[in-house]
């Protein structure tokens, strides 16, 4: 099986992991001897963990034969390939597969692997369905937050140094469709940067995130906003699949199937003699909102019957139009339904109330007791004119 994803540990070059589309992950440590087989001389990987994103499915108790049959049904599946490797740090390992079921999955590299399975920290959840994967991982300039590219079109970060094992939130504006899209942090700055099939690459500025605003509109439109990007690499022919930044983050770099661009973050939205033709350094543009994007940041700005005229009537007319049809369609009938009562009252109406309730429940109580009196003083009276 090929290689499909690599990377060395941060603080030795020496040592190295692999990750194949066999679904192992081998460890490596160039400064072990070679072994000679064959007339070659070869290196031996120090650990293996084989099966490394394999989802065990669950054995139903009731007869041995669905045991069975169960059994070899997962014997025979073929785990998924490991599609990106990461190293935290000099002893943990961050691994994403083709299966988003899979997770993220940290491993702990200083224990040796049993039957070649390995340690498993934690594994972190991808919230999508089973036929998306993640194609790329990376983590921002302090080693806090993960990043992982799925291939639902969405970046979803997480927090690697807190105990949740699900995403803090997640980005959109990126086509991802394939498993060769990758994503790359700036060094230096927090921006982050990603390929799309679109033939263009996007950036998102991960301080809009926590802009400081008196309103609470303007800061939830804000950090809406700053989930989508702000920053486009235009200009190529194919899907861009490689970027990455330069060691000081002042240039970047996306390539597609045929050539490769080199940009400059100094050099936004620059006048026309900056971007005449055959310049060294291309030109980055801001991103463009699509309708629903559009839709979105509009209903966080103003409550719904403040809008405009033509975007409430463009925008969100036709939706409560929809939703008031289907709730026509199916009335309720609960005691939800009704709404409340709006008369204010005092602590006077609840005594008043009460006593006539109380007054009410006596008075229907003594009826059946004052007939059966009157009927039995009638009775006696005439036993008595007998008597006499």
């Amino acid at each position: 099986m090929s290689v499909r994803s690599a990377c060395f540990a941060p603080q030795c070059s020496n040592v190295f992991a692999t990750g194949g589309r066999d679904g192992q992950i081998r460890l490596w440590d160039a400064r072990i001897s070679s072994l000679q087989q064959q007339g070659q001389f070869l290196k031996k990987s120090v650990n293996v963990y084989k099966n490394a994103h394999l989802i065990k499915g669950f054995r139903s108790p009731s007869t041995k034969r669905a045991i069975s049959r169960l059994s070899n049904r997962f014997e025979k599946a073929e785990p998924p390939s490991v599609t990106s490797l990461l190293y935290a740090n000099d002893y943990t390992l961050i691994s994403a597969s083709s299966c988003g079921k899979s997770g993220l999955r940290l491993w702990d590299t200083r224990r040796i692997s049993v039957k070649d399975e390995g340690q498993v920290l934690s594994t972190l959840e991808v919230p999508t369905n089973k036929d998306a994967g993640v194609t790329s991982i990376c983590l921002d300039r302090f080693g806090s937050s993960l990043f992982a590219a799925v291939t639902d079109n969405c970046v979803y970060e997480y927090g690697i140094l807190t105990s949740h094992t699900k995403p803090l939130r997640h980005f959109t504006g990126a086509t991802i469709e394939s498993f060769y899209v990758q994503l790359q942090c700036s060094p230096s700055a927090d921006y982050l940067l990603c390929g799309s099939k679109n033939q263009q690459a996007v950036i998102w500025d991960l301080q809009d995130l926590y802009g400081a605003s008196d309103k609470r509109a303007d800061m939830a439109e804000r950090r809406c906003r700053a989930l989508l990007p702000k920053y486009t690499l235009k200009g190529h022919d194919s899907e861009v699949c490689c970027v990455g930044w330069s060691q000081s983050g002042k240039y970047m770099v996306s390539m597609d199937d045929q050539d490769f661009r080199v940009w400059s973050a100094d050099n936004v939205n620059p006048s026309r003699s900056d971007t005449e033709a055959g310049s060294a350094i291309e030109t980055i543009s801001t991103y463009e909102l699509n309708e629903s994007e559009k839709t979105t940041l509009l209903v966080n700005r103003y409550p719904t019957e403040n809008l405009p005229n033509k975007v409430y009537e463009r925008y969100i007319a036709k939706f409560k139009a929809k939703r008031l049809a289907e709730t026509q369609t199916t009335p309720s009938t609960s005691l939800e339904s009704q709404p409340p009562s709006t008369s204010k009252k005092n602590i006077d109406d609840f005594c008043v109330r009460g006593y006539v309730d109380r007054t009410k429940s006596q008075t229907k109580q003594g009826r059946p007791r004052f007939v059966i009196a009157c009927i039995s003083f009638c009775v006696f009276f005439h036993f008595l004119e007998l008597r006499v």
